[in-house]
């Protein structure tokens, strides 16, 4: 019931927690894990608010002049739930709002996230991709394979710093065809060889 990029926000979000492993391009979460992290770490035999809100998705109908279609997004199962929370994090409100509503808060979310985040050091992933850059020129498309470790969180990362681009096979977001060093990308590349922290924008 999401795509990928809401799956990606809500992994940066914190409302879910990073995979269990992360190998290059294998990305796995252990599913008892994450089950855990949902219910807050308690039991819980309430049924999954995700699939209980399918059964509340708003059927397509005919609409009076100057209304607008609400979004198709699943309604919460009860105040307070994750759901509910999530959706209170972005300030959306399904009953409400639409799902132009939803995409808008969603990147409005990623921008605040990335405004922040850009002031931040390096984090050591983040270093270990970059080192395996080296030697390679701006602009030259690096396939998946070349790199070990460029997971999606370590992608957007690197990509809000300005240090990588991502490339799509014919502009599908699903087919992932590498990614471009750019050129504050290689100076970062050096910076790290040498050990140095890359330069970051002053606040």
């Amino acid at each position: 019931m999401i795509s990928v990029d809401t799956f990606d926000t809500w992994l940066r979000a914190g409302f879910i927690p990073g995979p269990h492993i992360e190998r290059g391009q294998i990305v796995r979460w252990h599913w008892p894990s994450l089950e855990r992290h949902l219910i807050n770490d308690g039991p819980s035999h309430e049924p999954d608010p995700f699939l209980e809100g399918v059964k509340n998705l708003k059927k397509k109908r005919d609409l009076p002049a100057g209304r607008v279609e609400p979004s198709r997004w699943p309604l919460p199962s009860s105040a307070g739930d994750h759901l509910d929370r999530w959706y209170s994090k972005l300030g959306f409100d399904p009953h409400t709002m639409t799902d132009a509503d939803m995409e808008r808060l969603q990147e409005e979310a990623f921008d605040r996230w990335k405004s922040e985040f850009i002031f931040t050091r390096l984090g050591k992933r983040e270093r270990d991709v970059l080192r395996q850059f080296q030697g390679i020129q701006p602009g030259s498309l690096v396939r998946p394979a070349g790199i070990k470790g460029l997971g999606v969180d370590t992608e957007q990362r690197l990509e809000a710093r300005g240090f990588i681009a991502t490339r799509y096979r014919d502009n599908d977001a699903n087919l992932l065809e590498g990614w471009e060093l750019t050129e504050a990308g290689n100076q970062a590349v050096q910076a790290v060889l040498a050990g140095q922290e890359p330069d970051r924008p002053a606040r």
